[in-house]
Order: structure tokens, then C-alpha cells, then sequence
């Protein structure tokens, strides 16, 4: 279309350059004033959840302010979006915390390097190396967890620190008791005299190698009983073999269903959380199977774990 001896269309195109060109100069001028790059502390009173660009026929174009990692570096920066920001805000948060808790961390890495009934242990499967490594993630994605929505504050940041020195001191004398028993339990079933085929593969279920850097703290407490349980069936297997045998049959059907789940990939989130839940929850009926007086961590029954089971399906599109 020509008006006036005009292209309009080369006309728009050079008006929506023009435009573009602008909001690229006020992104600038914006992220100059507001983005820092390599944090190790929190300097700042408060950093507003969004900031104004310009306005636009009254509508104000905003950007948001957010915290990201990139190769191990914490900056703030801008984001386009909330949804955006909220994506890395909480990794990046907990990657500044991490910095300024770097004298207490660096005190958590010489206390794991002491543990040397367990680095004994440890070393028939793995190095002392990764037992370490493992060991501090583990402790650290426990000690930096919140269920508080993170925010850009001061006020935010002093109460999140302190709070994450407080689960870190508490936590680490557990953390370091809960590794030698379970290590010495794997050991003791390593050994054992009989050596049944299920023994070995459940004790490579509940303690893979780098077992650590994928069981939960919160969940670390529960391994040792679990591992007792595979002590207490052994020893009432090499007894009694038809009890045994008896037991498992309310156990290898659920099992086999279970082991089917846990190989389907590219699983919902929420399918994955629940079949993370329903590994735990068969670990608890088998102690109620086979060592009730271990005493489970919740109610456990054949039809709980079934529900359970079909609700995974369901979940995961599986009929």
C-alpha cells in the first residue's frame, strides 16, 4: 500500500525498528543501574520485585529483578518475565547463601574428612573422594532447603542465613552418625554367612554407590532400619526358608509393578514425586512384612500400596 507516495508497510517496519531500538536503549540504561555480577553477600537494603522501564500510553513496560548462577558466579540480574526470574531465583538464592556461609562450609569440609570408619568402608564401592563430595551436597541442599518463598530483602537474607547455621549445626553430627551405621549395616550384609540373591540386590537398591548425593537427609534416617530388616529376613530365611517364602509372595507382585514404574522416563513431575514416595513406602511395608518389630515410619498396608501403585499409573498414563 502506498499513502502519499509512501510505502506504509516499509514505514511500519521502520517505526517498529525505530521502537525496538529504543526499548533496547532503556533495557540498557536499566540493567547498567540495577544488575551486579559476581556476589559473595547481600549489600543491599531491598531490591523491588519489579522495576518501571518507561511507560507506554500509560502502561508501564516493567522488568524484574532476579538472582542466577552462571559458571558458579551469582549475579542480579534482569528478566523479561516473573515467570522468568522464578525459574533460577531460588538456585540462585541458595547459591549466594552458599557464599556467605563459605567459613561454615569450609568447617563442614574438614569435619567430613574425619569420618574415617566410613571412608573405610565407603571404599569398596566407591572412592573417599566421592564419599566426601556426596556427603557435602547432601548436607548442603538439606541445610540451604526452605520452604519460604525467597525474596530480595535484607531482612529475607539475614533470617535465611541464620536459620541455615542453625539446621548446619544441628545437622552434622547426625549426618556424620547416620553415614558410619549405614556403611557399618552394608558392611555386616556384605559379609553375611548366607548370601541369598535378593540380599544383595536390595542392598544395592537402598545403598547404590553415591547413595548420598540422591537420598534426601530427611529420608537418611529411615536407611538404617531398612538395612536391619534385610538382616533380621536373612537370618529368618536361613531358619525357616518356606516363612520366607510365605512373606514374600505379599511382596514380589507389588515389587515387580514397582520396578516397572521406575523404568519409564520422561514421567510428569507430579508422577515422579509420587513414585519417589511409593519406593519409600514399599521399603516400610517390607519391614512390616518381614521385621514388624523394627516398627514402620507410617500405616502401611497391601491396600494402601496398591492405591498407591494405581495412582502412579494414573498419573504416569499407564493402564
Amino acid at each position: 500500500k502506498v499513502f502519499r507516495g509512501v510505502d506504509l508497510e516499509q514505514l511500519q517496519s521502520k517505526i517498529k525498528e525505530h521502537s525496538e531500538k529504543e526499548d533496547q536503549k532503556d533495557w540498557q540504561r536499566a540493567s547498567e543501574k540495577w544488575e551486579k555480577y559476581g556476589l559473595t553477600d547481600w549489600t543491599f537494603d531491598e531490591v523491588p520485585d519489579s522495576i518501571v522501564l518507561k511507560e507506554v500510553k500509560g502502561i508501564p513496560l516493567r522488568a524484574f529483578p532476579g538472582l542466577d548462577v552462571e559458571d558458579g558466579e551469582v549475579n542480579l540480574r534482569l528478566f523479561r518475565t516473573p515467570a522468568d526470574r522464578d525459574k533460577v531465583l531460588r538456585r540462585g538464592v541458595q547459591a549466594l547463601a552458599e557464599k556467605m556461609m563459605a567459613k561454615e562450609f569450609a568447617w563442614v569440609r574438614r569435619d567430613l574428612r574425619k569420618m574415617d570408619q566410613a571412608r573405610l568402608c565407603y571404599s569398596t564401592f566407591g572412592s573417599v573422594d566421592e564419599l566426601e563430595e556426596s556427603s557435602y551436597i547432601n548436607l548442603r541442599n538439606y541445610v540451604l532447603s526452605s520452604d519460604d518463598e525467597p525474596r530480595l530483602t535484607k531482612h529475607f537474607f539475614e533470617t535465611y542465613i541464620w536459620e541455615s547455621k542453625h539446621k548446619l549445626q544441628e545437622a552434622l553430627p547426625v549426618f556424620t552418625a547416620l553415614v558410619r551405621e549405614i556403611l557399618d549395616l552394608r558392611q555386616q550384609i556384605l559379609v553375611y554367612p548366607k548370601q541369598f540373591e535378593w540380599l544383595k540386590k536390595e542392598l544395592n537398591v537402598l545403598v547404590p554407590a553415591k547413595f548420598l548425593a540422591y537420598i534426601p537427609f530427611a529420608r537418611l534416617k529411615h536407611l538404617p532400619r531398612y538395612l536391619k530388616m534385610l538382616l533380621i529376613r536373612a537370618a529368618r530365611a536361613a531358619a525357616n526358608p518356606g516363612k520366607d517364602w510365605e512373606k514374600s509372595q505379599k511382596v514380589e507382585t507389588r515389587q515387580m509393578e514397582l520396578d516397572e514404574l521406575l523404568k519409564k522416563k520422561n514421567l510428569p513431575q507430579e508422577a515422579k514425586t509420587r513414585l519417589w514416595n511409593l519406593f519409600w513406602l514399599m521399603q516400610e511395608f517390607k519391614v512390616s512384612c518381614y521385621a514388624q518389630e523394627l516398627g514402620t515410619s507410617e500405616p502401611v498396608s497391601p491396600m494402601k500400596l496398591d492405591n498407591e501403585i494405581a495412582e502412579v499409573k494414573k498419573l504416569s498414563k499407564i493402564v
